[in-house]
């Protein structure tokens, strides 16, 4: 296959446009074309004006419309539920209803503020608990509570 530009990239861009190849691969139109693929990949980044193929896809899409908007509310007639939703999206402006989260923004001093407070909540319950270290009874003797940081010259045993 030679790497000519001309008449097969027209023929690319027709094919485009086409809705019958819609779902052709860039390896199925090189072979299509008569060109090797790595074109197809040149000339879709290269020289592919994407807003006109859509363009004119969609209008030859519009002509198939009828006949799918036929096909889907003879589906909703059946009980089809995923066709009754599709109808309701397409000629209600439908929409699920969904949870929506609403997120409370926090300024980072404000957390930081709160994170101290809570914090000093925790020393101070700590501090309420080991009330000097002195031993309390217990089922299997004597267990010394002992302050969570030694001062100077203190040592844990």
């Amino acid at each position: 296959m030679k790497d000519r530009t001309g008449f097969e990239f027209e023929s690319y861009l027709l094919m485009l446009k086409d809705p019958d190849y819609a779902d052709y691969t860039g390896e199925q139109f090189a072979e299509a074309v008569g060109v090797k693929k790595s074109l197809i990949y040149e000339w879709n980044y290269s020289k592919v004006d994407w807003e006109s193929v859509k363009t004119e896809l969609r209008s030859k899409y519009a002509k198939l419309m009828p006949k799918v908007d036929r096909a889907l509310f003879k589906a909703t007639q059946k009980g089809d539920v995923p066709a009754i939703r599709t109808y309701y999206e397409r000629f209600d402006s439908w929409t699920p209803a969904s949870k929506v989260l609403n997120e409370q923004v926090i300024p980072d001093k404000e957390l930081d503020e709160a994170i101290d407070a809570l914090a000093k909540l925790a020393r101070e319950k700590e501090a309420k608990t080991f009330d000097g270290g002195e031993a309390t009874p217990s089922a299997d003797g004597a267990n010394a509570i002992l302050p969570a940081e030694p001062g100077s010259g203190e040592v844990h045993q």
